[in-house]
C-alpha cells in the first residue's frame, strides 16, 4: 500500500502545487514537492491527523499497539514534540533547520509514520474506487500551504544552495565543483 500510497501523493501534490504556485518555475515546485512529500513532512501531518498517542486505541498510538516497546516509545516521545511544536514547522526544504530534510529527527520515527500515511493514502484510494478525486479531497488538507512562508523558504533554500556552490568553486576551482551544492541553479543564479 505504500508504493500506491506514495505515487498518488507525488501525483496529486504535483498537480496541487504547479496550480497553487503558478509562478514558480520547475525547480522551485519540486523543492516544495520534495519537502511536503518526504517522511517528515507526512510522519507530521499523521501525529497532526491522529492526535496523541497514548497507548489506547485512539491517535497514533492505537496503530502501533502491537509494535515492540522501545519502537512504541519512540513514536510516543515523536509525536508529543510534533504535536508541541508550531504547524509551521512541519514545512522544511532541504537545507532548513539543522541542515537536512528531516529537521534533525530520526528517520526510524519518520518512516515508520510516513509509511503508515502512504498506506492510509492507498487505502482511502481503495476505498474510493480508485477516484483520485475523491482521495485527494481527504488529504488535500495536508499539503495547503502559506504563500509568503513557502516563498520565504524556497528563496532561503537557494540562497544557501549558491552559498555552497560558491564557496565550493572558491575552494576547488570551476573545474572540480561537482553536482548537488548547484543542483538547480544557473550560472545566472550563482552570480547574484
Amino acid at each position: 500500500l505504500e508504493l500506491v500510497g506514495d505515487a498518488v501523493l507525488q501525483a496529486a501534490v504535483s498537480w496541487h502545487l504547479a496550480r497553487e504556485f503558478a509562478e514558480f518555475d520547475e525547480g522551485r515546485l519540486t523543492f516544495v514537492r520534495a519537502a511536503v512529500v518526504c517522511n517528515r513532512h507526512l510522519a507530521h501531518r499523521l501525529v497532526r491527523r491522529l492526535g496523541a498517542v497514548g497507548d489506547g486505541v485512539g491517535g497514533v498510538g492505537g496503530l502501533f499497539a502491537d509494535a515492540p516497546e522501545t519502537l512504541r516509545l519512540a513514536v510516543a516521545q515523536y509525536s508529543d514534540r510534533v504535536l508541541r511544536s508550531p504547524t509551521d514547522k512541519d514545512f522544511l526544504i532541504s537545507g532548513d533547520a539543522a541542515g537536512n530534510s528531516n529537521g534533525g529527527e530520526t528517520g526510524a520515527r519518520l518512516k515508520c509514520l510516513a509509511d503508515t500515511y502512504e498506506a492510509l493514502v492507498a487505502a482511502v484510494l481503495l476505498d474510493a474506487d480508485g477516484d483520485l478525486d475523491r482521495t485527494w479531497r481527504v488529504f488535500r488538507e495536508d499539503f495547503v500551504l502559506d504563500q509568503a512562508l513557502v516563498e520565504a523558504r524556497v528563496e532561503a533554500h537557494l540562497a544557501e544552495v549558491r552559498a555552497r556552490a560558491k564557496q565550493e568553486l572558491t575552494h576547488t576551482g570551476p573545474a572540480q565543483a561537482t553536482g548537488e551544492a548547484g543542483a538547480g541553479c544557473s550560472g545566472g543564479e550563482l552570480a547574484g
